[in-house]
């Protein structure tokens, strides 16, 4: 069984070193930026003029 000073220890996340912004970066996990967005694309081969879909903002 684990005392509560080992639990303590074992866990650690580290918030001190994410302080500043290039630490936070190393750090992350997940990047969320424009960049990484895709768009959808539908393409209907018998369509003459591009129709809007409506449940697409």
């Amino acid at each position: 069984m684990l005392t509560a000073e080992r639990a303590t220890t074992r866990f650690r996340r580290f918030h001190r070193l994410r302080r500043t912004a290039a630490l936070r970066g190393l750090f992350r996990e997940t990047r969320l930026d424009p960049a990484r967005l895709v768009l959808p694309v539908f393409i209907d081969a018998n369509a003459d003029v591009p129709v809007p879909i409506a449940s697409l903002p």
